[in-house]
């Protein structure tokens, strides 16, 4: 039995992707292609798979702490959803299973990924998207600063945590090339231009079958406009992102009037964050050179590359860096969209 697990990168179109493959999960049953997804109402769902590999020292998230005071009580979730997924391919023998889970790609080692599949699966095929580092630096801030961090917590453009092509080297290394599909997350790259479509043409393939075209789902995951996201930075100085399951009522809160900033209609036409060529952008991707040098030269060679910062960036010291980084983040703010910002923030009696 076959597997595609796409395995992220984070913030490159993950949700997306998940929301396809459920949306279009009928039509793929049709064609005896599974698309399956980990029990979502404990905890984020794209981790649940991932945590049977989470270290024990790994703090817990806001969002972990609704449903869990320990990592072994994640670990236990984890492998329990595991072993429905394999109890659920053994009945059904579909020709496909495909997965999705970007939290995967923080799996340092991938022989531990792979020695989970190959319980089931007697054939694993890996799918990656990435994105260039300084979006990807981007949207990792907007997400993080969702997440409760203050803002001496916020990654330099130098130090955050890009997919590590180690990681892809890893999968790479013990299944091959032909098992490994590595693609650059932009629009001139991907089939027609769209994600989804690019997705479901390696469904097609690799089930050896034509596919209806899928229906797309809606945006999804959206970044907060630049105003919401300034202010909740503010407002993180007041909540500790790393915390044992004793707060969940301060999460809940927490978590709904972020739901509220990211669903709101006025806030929805505001400007988000924007890097354009500036200087944090070029040290996002100047951080990242062997990784750029890595997928230009492996995966994207016959694909758009993925662009290096100039070889003569200068990086500053850390202290003018993020001197620079905060400066950006309160540029970013017309003062006209705060007073809009506080009004959905603040409810209605």
């Amino acid at each position: 039995m076959k597997v595609l697990l796409h395995i992220g990168s984070p913030k490159a179109g993950s949700t997306t992707i998940q929301n396809a493959l459920s949306l279009n999960a009928d039509a793929l049953a049709a064609r005896n292609v599974l698309t399956w997804q980990p029990d979502a109402s404990k905890g984020p769902p794209a981790r649940v798979l991932s945590n049977r590999f989470a270290p024990d020292e790994r703090p817990l998230l806001p969002r972990e702490r609704l449903h869990f005071r320990t990592r072994a009580e994640t670990i236990d979730w984890s492998l329990e959803n595991w072993r429905r997924l394999s109890e659920l391919v053994r009945r059904q023998k579909p020709a496909l299973t495909v997965l999705s889970s970007e939290s995967l790609f923080a799996v340092r080692k991938a022989n531990r990924v792979l020695e989970a599949l190959y319980e089931t699966f007697d054939e694993v095929t890996i799918l990656a998207y990435i994105r260039d580092p300084a979006e990807q630096y981007k949207s990792s801030l907007d997400q993080i600063i969702r997440d409760g961090a203050r803002f001496a917590d916020l990654p330099l453009p130098t130090r955050f945590h890009f997919p590590p092509h180690n990681a892809i080297r890893g999968y790479h290394d013990a299944l091959g090339k032909d098992r490994v599909i590595v693609r650059n997350l932009d629009r001139r790259n991907l089939d027609g231009g769209d994600l989804v479509s690019d997705v479901f043409g390696h469904i097609a393939r690799l089930s050896g079958q034509a596919l209806d075209t899928p229906v797309a789902p809606p945006r999804a995951n959206e970044s907060l406009c630049a105003a919401a996201t300034v202010w909740l930075l503010g407002v993180n100085e007041t909540f500790s992102r790393f915390s044992d399951g004793g707060d969940r009522e301060q999460v809940k809160r927490r978590l709904e009037l972020v739901r509220r900033l990211i669903r709101s209609k006025p806030l929805s036409g505001l400007p988000k964050l924007t890097l354009g060529d500036g200087d944090i952008a070029l040290w996002a991707r100047h951080a990242e050179r062997p990784a750029i040098e890595y997928y230009n030269t492996v995966f994207f060679h016959d694909q758009v590359p993925l662009t290096p910062a100039p070889a003569d960036t200068i990086l500053p010291a850390e202290a003018d860096m993020r001197r620079t980084l905060r400066r950006w983040l309160l540029d970013q703010v017309n003062g006209d969209h705060m007073p809009i910002v506080l009004r959905e923030a603040i409810p209605t009696v």
